[in-house]
């Protein structure tokens, strides 16, 4: 049947239909430059990164499938004098470009972002590289993970990663916030930042403040250190809200105490739309919203920022590596792959799936299919709009 067996794909000339501009500028961008006599160009790393990506396997088993190829120690002595800085610079350039027709669809209207962590499992000694893997184990049977904070923008249904760093051990939660902030800022103008519990920090709320931006954080209801939030909900009816000024949360910087007047939106068993049962909803924002609908509805937007992890992984490339820049490359690429079909989606209206979408896509709209059996409608619709519309 046609597109099954992903082990193997066709050899197609990518340059000649012009589709890979934007992976090819991020290789370009942070892969070392080798001489003119070099037998691999930009193209062929591009098809095993992919294939890889596609078939969610190890770099060095896809270039072994599709031989003649570079081997796998070949594809990352391209990263020889790359660091995580010049790949969170290729990955902006690609991204301030597409954030150009993006802004078109926000019609001059502030955008909502969405603050989030991710992470990677890793299986191996975590002493191994104590700067990098923490201690916190994301699925069964890992020993540790490394972890990489984003930032995205919420444009309608869609959402775009802006900006990806990854988070050494002892990382400062806000210092990474501000500098997504204002990276955000050079592309779009902020009606609010959206968190999850990850984020519930007074020290975070005083730099939002300094920062002059709009926040909204679903609170952890934490009954032994948040004793006060207990009470309080004890006293609310269902689906009741209040407003609450905590005058005393603190946090400890160069050994002086911080003290942050926080304003808490509190909703007692409260549901929204597909929601199973009633919740109780504990905000820290300063944002002055209409009703209780309206703090749920204008937080779940930021849901999708989950399911965008959960996509990327359809097409994760896997590692093994200790390394802290072949990680955050291999990481920034999905990210990348995923940006592209969420831009493809919006603008040529393709409804696809992520993993089609990349099949199609990047390895150039196959030209060869088996006489009894041909691509599916919607991948040779998809097809048609790349060639006519997409550059």
């Amino acid at each position: 049947m046609w597109g099954s067996g992903l082990t193997t794909f066709p050899t197609v000339d990518m340059s000649q239909n012009n589709i890979d501009k934007w992976l090819k500028s991020f290789l370009k961008q942070i892969f070392f430059v080798v001489g003119s006599n070099s037998p691999y160009g930009l193209a062929e790393f591009l098809q095993i990164l992919v294939t890889a990506a596609l078939t969610k396997d190890f770099v060095n088993n896809t270039t072994a499938k599709l031989q003649p190829a570079p081997n796998g120690e070949t594809v990352f002595n391209r990263l020889f004098k790359c660091t995580h800085e010049k790949i969170e610079l290729a990955f902006n350039a690609i991204m301030e470009s597409l954030c150009k027709r993006i802004k078109q669809q926000l019609r001059n209207r502030k955008a909502i972002l969405a603050f989030d962590t991710t992470y990677e499992p890793f299986y191996g000694n975590i002493n191994s590289n104590p700067f990098w893997i923490h201690e916190y184990k994301p699925v069964n049977g890992c020993k540790g993970c490394f972890i990489f904070i984003t930032v995205s923008i919420v444009v309608g249904e869609k959402k775009f990663i802006l900006g990806v760093l990854p988070i050494p051990l002892g990382w400062n939660q806000a210092d990474y916030v501000e500098n997504l902030i204002k990276l955000a800022r050079k592309y779009v103008v902020i009606e609010a930042c959206l968190f999850d519990r990850g984020f519930c920090s007074y020290e975070l709320i005083a730099r939002l403040k300094k920062l002059k931006a709009g926040y909204q954080i679903l609170w952890k209801k934490d009954k032994k250190r948040e004793t006060w939030l207990t009470k309080e909900l004890i006293e609310l009816r269902p689906k009741e809200m209040e407003i609450y000024i905590k005058e005393d949360g603190y946090f400890h910087r160069n050994k002086t105490k911080y003290y942050v007047r926080t304003r808490f939106v509190i909703i007692k068993q409260y549901s929204y739309k597909d929601d199973n049962q009633p919740y109780d909803w504990v905000f820290a924002t300063n944002r002055k919203l209409k009703s209780q609908m309206w703090y749920i509805r204008g937080y779940k937007c930021r849901w999708g920022i989950e399911t965008s992890y959960r996509v990327t992984d359809e097409v994760r490339i896997k590692t093994t590596t200790l390394d802290k820049v072949k990680r955050y490359f291999l990481f920034v690429f999905g990210c990348l792959l995923y940006n592209l079909w969420k831009f493809a989606n919006l603008f040529l209206k393709a409804k696809v799936t992520f993993a089609t979408f990349v099949f199609v896509f990047f390895q150039i709209l196959i030209e060869e299919v088996k006489k009894d059996s041909k691509p599916p409608d919607n991948i040779i619709k998809l097809r048609n709009l790349i060639k006519e519309d997409f550059f």
